[in-house]
């Protein structure tokens, strides 16, 4: 099978994943989270997009509202995974980062729009795909990559630190804790990926910003969640770490 195939399946694999992953993120103590309607399931309602598409967002039982963030996210998680696909290639460690990239996307959902990172999915985040990513290495005969791995996420996780420290508030430890997530991953490529990974969030983040104070939307004192720029910039470094022009970059 070609790997445009593979990334085919891939996008309808992740549309597939995307309920229950965002459905486990969005939990509330004592009731479901908003990726979900209520009454019973059946028929349309487990078909990617197709379940919206066909109630014209609407639950069918109590008739309220069903907003397009359900199948915008399937959507996204599924061409995440295509992207996953052909960036990182046919190898043992594709279902490590088609995990991370998965995890990734929820986290910086929920710190967009709650400017949070939860533990519960960020430790299960860090353990699981640890582990997938272990178990990818030693299949793949690439063990000796997860030393520099694992430096490069305590490495960010210190630089991090040392800037929420400084910012005095002006960043959270959530995105402490998630730059190590991140760092584990696109250092797995190299060192040198992670420190860009980090380097461009922080610039991206900054622009961002000053785009959005001078369009009025933000004062110089509001807080702007900054996991989502980490994710993006994460992602696309690993993406790029295995493309030969832009590795010729980063180890120039």
């Amino acid at each position: 099978m070609s790997l445009a195939a593979w990334a085919g399946w891939a996008a309808l694999s992740g549309m597939l994943a995307a309920r229950p992953l965002f459905a486990w993120a969005d939990r509330r103590p004592g009731g479901a989270g908003r990726f979900s309607h209520c009454g019973r399931k059946g028929g349309w309602d487990w078909v990617p997009l197709g379940w919206w598409a066909a109630r014209r967002g609407r639950c069918p039982q109590c008739g309220r509202r069903i907003p397009a963030r359900g199948p915008l996210l399937e959507a996204a998680c599924g061409g995440l995974w295509a992207a996953t696909v052909l960036a990182i290639g046919a190898s043992p460690v594709l279902p490590a980062y088609l995990w991370f990239a998965s995890v990734a996307l929820a986290l910086a959902v929920i710190d967009l729009e709650q400017m949070r990172v939860p533990n519960r999915i960020l430790f299960p985040g860090i353990a699981v795909g640890g582990a997938l990513l272990a178990a990818g290495s030693l299949a793949a005969g690439e063990s000796a990559r997860l030393g520099e791995a694992a430096a490069s996420g305590a490495g960010s996780f210190a630089v991090m630190l040392a800037a929420a420290l400084l910012a005095r508030g002006g960043l959270g430890y959530g995105d402490v804790k998630l730059a190590f997530l991140l760092g584990l991953f696109t250092g797995y490529a190299g060192w040198r990926w992670a420190a860009l990974s980090l380097l461009a969030a922080f610039a991206t983040g900054a622009v961002a910003g000053v785009l959005l104070m001078a369009a009025g939307k933000r004062t110089g004192g509001d807080l702007l969640a900054f996991g989502p720029f980490m994710a993006a910039t994460a992602w696309l470094a690993a993406a790029a770490a295995g493309s030969p022009f832009w590795e010729r970059i980063a180890l120039a």
